[in-house]
């Protein structure tokens, strides 16, 4: 779970002086920006002060005059370096404006309530909580309340907004026909975001429950422990039960239960998946291990449940986050411009290493790349039966092979396999090469699929060559792959893509024969970036030496109707545990 924090905060040991320049910088803001969080990450948005969705009245409050202040500023006892700024950039508003005497005077919390107040952020006062449960967790409100001016918010991000707001929109000098000033407070402002999150008034935290496993000790601790923190941050008890209660529709589940969330998303999975996934009402944080999900609890606090801000935190309403539990040393992002992610990986079958009898640890690793990679469509090679025992249970609900047995019916040691949420399957194919020592593994393997996004079709094959010593025969298959994928151009009327191990460097006679043929570019020599082409081979177990003077044997090639804006063959230490082959991809997008 990535957390990146904005904060652009002024502490309080700025002088005078810095703060003026800071409000005239910030009234000459326009239009009001902001960030935006979303799945732990702070994103940056735009903050309409026309927006639709905005309520506004207009009823001026004086907050002081010749005579003195009538309202004094609250923060919380409990300051941020935010609440800190903005306490003195109210108070301080009309000294701001050349009018000092006017400015406001100001104290925490801890004091009693007494007379008018501006009550910034998370305070105790009543009026606070009254205004933060009437608005959703990505709005923000400065309203009045009896002789309270309430400026709330539920997320810094939006917090800060709301006093930038204020400054620039709700506060003002005004001058009589007596020459006489005042400081003025306009009226209301209610902002209110499009974006859905889970809890909220119709579906508040108080109903919720903790459910773990009746016979677990240690997920039962790790319900304990997120009770007490979603206590201390947000003031809200919620109950703990196990799973030989009946079965409610507001529960946050922890783990391997009877619930119907975990039996579908962690019955039959993997120790080494976790995940934070809601459908509905009902949360579902951890893995099919206990001590895994003790850890993902844990981890859920520290990560969302805070409130610096609110008496509450909240999640989006469609959080879909899954852990692998493997670390990848390089970003899985698609590359910008980037429609679809196209991968390569021979994933080395055990039959002809006795390092790689470990199939099922080497198979986490594969699905656990997939996972975090995320490719669209991936050749697989060396697909042995063990492999495909360990890969199928991996496999479910995210990915799908494509025909795992060739047309003579042996298996298909080179599937392809697809991500079903990404494309849809529209026909299929396996071609055994007419020239090849092994029938299982020599074949084409072809998908012409549909990307659910946009409707948009393509094909995608994936082979792998005889061996380096064998070049005439491989140029024989350079021919017929080359001649086939024309072929099936001129069928589907589409653009290709085609993946293997080719056995083959780019600078071998097979190599230009392919490409002669099939009339597709080599993404590794002709991406607009990239990032890593050299050998693609190495020990099983043993960490590369780079040569950059000797090429990949794993290629993904492209029609000239695609743009390959970035190539990448992954090098990272637990892939060396996985294969004796690095996984190559591309991230393409369609010419229009």
């Amino acid at each position: 779970m990535r957390k990146s924090d904005l904060k652009g905060v002024i502490f309080l040991k700025l002088l005078w002086k810095n703060i003026i320049v800071f409000l005239a910088l910030l009234l000459a803001m326009s239009p009001l920006t902001a960030c935006r969080k979303t799945e732990g990450a702070e994103e940056s948005t735009e903050v309409s002060t026309e927006a639709p969705s905005a309520e506004e009245t207009a009823d001026a409050i004086v907050l002081s005059d010749a005579n003195g202040a009538y309202y004094t500023v609250v923060r919380p006892n409990k300051n941020t370096d935010l609440l800190a700024e903005w306490t003195q950039a109210v108070m301080e508003y009309p000294g701001a404006h050349q009018n000092r005497k006017l400015n406001l005077p100001w104290k925490s919390d801890g004091s009693e309530a007494t007379g008018a107040e501006i009550l910034l952020g998370f305070t105790n006062r009543p009026e606070t909580r009254e205004v933060m449960e009437s608005i959703g967790y990505d709005d923000f409100a400065i309203v009045s309340k009896g002789d309270k001016i309430v400026v709330a918010a539920h997320r810094e991000a939006r917090m800060r907004e709301a006093f930038i707001y204020l400054c620039e929109h709700l506060l003002k000098i005004e001058t009589d026909e007596n020459g006489k000033a005042s400081f003025v407070y306009t009226g209301d402002y209610v902002f209110k975001s499009d974006r859905k999150f889970l809890f909220d008034s119709q579906n508040p935290l108080t109903g919720y429950s903790i459910v773990y496993r009746a016979d677990s000790e240690i997920v039962r601790n790790a319900a304990m422990e997120l009770q007490t923190k979603i206590k201390e941050a947000c003031g809200i008890e919620i109950s703990v039960k196990s799973d030989a209660s009946p079965e409610t529709a507001c529960e946050i589940v922890l783990g391997s239960t009877n619930r119907a969330i975990s039996q579908k998303h962690l019955q039959g999975s993997y120790s080494y998946l976790s995940f934070i996934i809601n459908e509905g009402k009902t949360l579902l944080i951890g893995s099919p291990n206990d001590s895994i999900t003790a850890q993902m609890a844990k981890d859920f606090s520290k990560n969302y449940v805070e409130a610096r801000y609110s008496y509450t935190f909240n999640l989006e309403a469609d959080i879909t986050v899954m852990d692998t539990g493997f670390t990848f040393s390089e970003s899985p992002v698609l590359a910008e411009g980037a429609e679809m992610r196209i991968m390569s990986f021979n994933i080395l079958c055990e039959l002809w290493d006795s390092k790689a009898v470990d199939v099922e640890s080497r198979m986490q690793i594969v699905m656990a790349t997939l996972l975090t990679y995320s490719p669209d469509v991936v050749g697989l090679q060396e697909v042995s039966d063990k492999c495909y025992q360990s890969l199928r249970p991996l496999f479910e609900g995210s990915y799908a092979f494509v025909d795992t047995k060739t047309e003579r019916g042996y298996t298909n040691f080179s599937p392809l396999a697809y991500n079903t949420e990404k494309v849809t399957l529209l026909e299929h194919g396996v071609q055994t090469l007419a020239s090849g020592n092994n029938v299982k593994l020599r074949v084409i393997s072809w998908g012409y699929f549909e990307r659910k996004s946009d409707g948009a079709r393509f094909i995608v094959a994936n082979t792998h060559w005889d061996l380096t010593a064998m070049p005439e025969s491989r140029t024989k298959q350079a021919i017929e792959m080359g001649d086939f994928i024309v072929a099936m151009r001129e069928k589907y009327k589409c653009p290709a893509i085609t993946v293997g191990d080719y056995n083959t460097q780019d600078y071998q006679e097979q190599f230009q024969t392919y490409l002669d043929h099939s009339k597709l570019s080599d993404a590794g020599l002709t991406a607009r970036v990239i990032n890593r082409n050299y050998k693609s081979t190495h020990t099983l177990f043993e960490e590369q030496v780079p040569a950059p003077d000797i090429r990949a044997i794993d290629h993904v090639f492209y029609s000239e109707d695609i743009e390959a804006l970035y190539y990448n063959m992954l090098i990272d230490k637990d892939i060396l545990n996985a294969s004796d082959h690095f996984p190559v991809y591309a991230d393409i997008r369609f010419k229009k």
